[in-house]
């Protein structure tokens, strides 16, 4: 066990990357091989928090002089720190936006067969968005209504495998056509068919990734074929979606959610976050080099530990980084911000009546956008009221890295 490794009883991502030159023999063993977005997420995350790379805010007290430097961070969801703050603030910002009905937490799972592809092919996870939201959207509007929809993409299992799945907040209702009047009015649901949402998703999975398939005249590589003929005796495509077709697919009807505060929580944990929370690390061992964790085990419920040599955890880790831009969470129905602000005033009256609640029984916490904000509110204390005599510090330098690597100080005047 590395000295020095351990900070606050836990180990870090950044030293484990950084010890022993882990990170730069997984890149030598893995060159040719990694996408051009691992690398820059990677290289995001060694230098978060750290001014000589990513810059500095420079404050400084009027009255003595004193000054604070504050490191710019990479903003990566890669990264277990910035990754935290964007999950809060994700649910402080739904907290504004959602209606607050009760919800269905459903999950949707391809099946294990297609994990390699969808890891092969990632503008394929697309399709697998597309294909929960249509099971949905079409069963729904047979019903009558359009529902609120919060989709949210997960690429990892508890032992970071790459299992790509999707969570869904699904609002118990939705807007429908009055019959007897020209306007649209708050439809009640609390029942959605699992065995029909399981068939409707296999059929508009696999109808959507054969159409791919076919425009893109695929051929699968030598490791997705040998999976598929271990498993479904085959050795394409085609073929291996007939086979799965046979088979019942995962879905999962969650527990109801009663309001949106408890909801945006409960699903905020999905949002964002990284694959594996650094506190769960619970031992690097040097001279092994091998890598400990804790995961919770769904089928007995217990918890378990995985341990793996440090370039297979390396390996699990950046595999779960996405392409750039890919949007992990996607919204639709009454969500879809084409038709939202439109009904918002509609739905707001609808579920007041419906449920004798506002549109938010509770008054969201401010989103903390800044780093004094997140400081204050974990801590406190002011981190600008400069430690020697309390005075209000001020910002006077930002140092700022331009785009051709040039690293800038830019002087900022009151």
């Amino acid at each position: 066990m590395i000295e020095g490794l351990k900070t606050n009883n836990k180990y870090t991502i950044k030293r484990i990357f950084k010890d022993d030159n882990n990170l730069k023999n997984f890149l030598d063993l893995n060159k040719g091989n990694i996408r051009d977005v691992v690398i820059v997420n990677i290289q995001k995350i060694m230098d978060c928090g750290d001014k000589d790379k990513l810059g500095y805010g420079m404050y400084l007290c009027p009255s003595c002089g004193n000054k604070l430097y504050v490191a710019h961070t990479c903003k990566s969801r890669f990264c277990n720190s910035c990754g935290k703050i964007m999950t809060d603030n994700w649910i402080n910002w739904a907290q504004n936006n959602m209606l607050n009905c009760p919800y269905h937490h459903i999950i949707f799972s391809p099946p294990s067969e297609l994990w390699l592809f969808f890891a092969a092919n990632r503008d394929c996870l697309n399709l697998l968005f597309r294909a929960v939201s249509r099971a949905i959207m079409s069963w729904c509007e047979e019903n009558g209504f359009i529902p609120g929809i919060v989709s949210v993409m997960h690429t990892f299992g508890a032992t970071l495998d790459f299992h790509p799945h999707v969570h869904i907040l699904l609002t118990e209702g939705g807007i429908s056509e009055n019959p007897n009047f020209d306007f649209m009015v708050w439809q009640e649901c609390n029942f959605f068919p699992e065995k029909v949402l399981k068939e409707r998703f296999k059929y508009y999975l696999i109808k959507y990734l054969r159409d791919w398939a076919s425009k893109n005249k695929y051929f699968a590589p030598l490791e997705i074929k040998q999976i598929w003929k271990n498993k479904l005796k085959c050795n394409n495509l085609y073929n291996a979606t007939q086979e799965l077709y046979k088979i019942i697919w995962y879905v999962h009807i969650g527990e109801k959610l009663e309001n949106a505060k408890f909801t945006t929580e409960y699903i905020g944990r999905y949002a964002k976050r990284p694959c594996i929370s650094e506190a769960n690390i619970i031992d690097y061992d040097r001279e092994r080099k091998t890598i400990s964790f804790r995961h919770k085990d769904k089928k007995t419920n217990t918890e378990k530990i995985k341990t793996m040599t440090v370039m297979e955890f390396i390996g699990r880790l950046v595999r779960h980084i996405p392409e750039k831009n890919y949007r992990m969470i996607r919204y639709y129905g009454i969500y879809a911000n084409a038709v939202k602000n439109s009904f918002l005033e509609l739905l707001t009256y609808q579920i007041a009546k419906l449920f004798t609640v506002a549109r938010l029984i509770f008054s969201p916490k401010k989103i903390l956008n800044s780093w004094r904000d997140r400081i204050i509110d974990s801590t406190g204390n002011d981190p600008l009221a400069c430690k020697k005599c309390n005075e209000q510090m001020e910002l006077t330098e930002i140092g700022y890295r331009t785009r051709d690597g040039t690293f800038k100080i830019y002087p900022v005047f009151s």
